[in-house]
């Protein structure tokens, strides 16, 4: 499907220098109808690696669940012909794209739990200069409901940190030094922030750091689904005690990703 409009240089250049670009309307409501349907049939039939992120809290719920689009017709259809393959391979300005895997993130209302300071490069078996998320939003996100806030520029620092399971912190047995704390040190970062609303999204870099409060509203749902993309010069990175794959690809370590598992999705043969 071809996109609304190009990617402007501009939005280039703030995704290169500050690791994130805020996309307003790049994906219609037939997309983002489909996509809540679908939400709420996940988290009424959780797949083998969803997970409860926010298992000790009286109210509310936290959801993921990842690797959608290997099992349901319906988020393939997304991978392959929304505009979002094709959004990042603009971005990232990369020959070609590869799909990493899918995810719902989902804070329903009146959820504390916040998503803990991290950047995403780490949890993965993959290394390169360009990998990226696409988050998109399926409600109006807004700083009450969890819209993350990044680190302006983080994604430059040359730092790889340690990722936090957000259900067991000592789930991933990795050497790397912890994030900083940025809470405490906010006067010496700039940070971002935008609101969405449905068809929205950002697209931020792998080591872009970055993190969410709960769902402070009492009616508002926070759907996103979440996708994660490989462009140029991303290799296979397999190393033990991190997040787990749906399955591990036929490839050499040190391979281009192209596989069953992490297909090329973007430019379409």
């Amino acid at each position: 499907m071809s996109l609304i409009r190009n990617i402007t240089n501009a939005e280039i250049a703030a995704f290169k220098t500050d690791g994130v670009v805020h996309l307003k309307g790049f994906f219609d409501p037939e997309w983002v109808t489909m996509l809540q349907e679908r939400a709420d049939f996940v988290l009424r039939n959780p797949g083998k690696l969803a997970n409860e992120l926010a298992q000790d809290a009286p109210d509310g719920r936290f959801f993921s669940d990842t690797f959608l689009w290997h099992q349901n017709d319906g988020f393939k259809e997304f991978i392959y012909r929304s505009p979002a393959a094709e959004i990042v391979g603009q971005v990232m300005e990369s020959t070609k794209i590869n799909i990493v895997f899918d995810q719902f993130l989902i804070k329903e209302p009146s959820t504390d739990e916040p998503t803990v300071w991290h950047h995403d490069l780490t949890y993965w078996p993959i290394k390169g200069p360009n990998v990226v998320t696409l988050w998109l939003a399926l409600d109006d996100v807004t700083e009450e409901t969890g819209s993350m806030e990044f680190v302006k520029g983080s994604h430059l620092w040359g730092e790889r940190y340690h990722p936090v399971a957000f259900v067991d912190p000592t789930k991933y047995d990795t050497p790397e030094p912890p994030v900083p704390d940025i809470d405490n040190r906010r006067d010496e970062f700039e940070f971002i922030r935008f609101d969405y609303e449905p068809g929205d999204c950002t697209v931020h870099h792998g080591m872009l750091v970055h993190a969410a409060g709960g769902n402070r509203s009492a009616t508002q749902r926070r759907r996103a689904y979440v996708t994660r993309w490989a462009g140029d010069e991303v290799v296979y990175d397999p190393r033990p005690n991190i997040q787990t794959m749906l399955w591990e690809p036929a490839i050499d370590a040190g391979a281009p990703l192209d596989s069953d598992l992490w297909p090329v999705v973007w430019p379409a043969n």
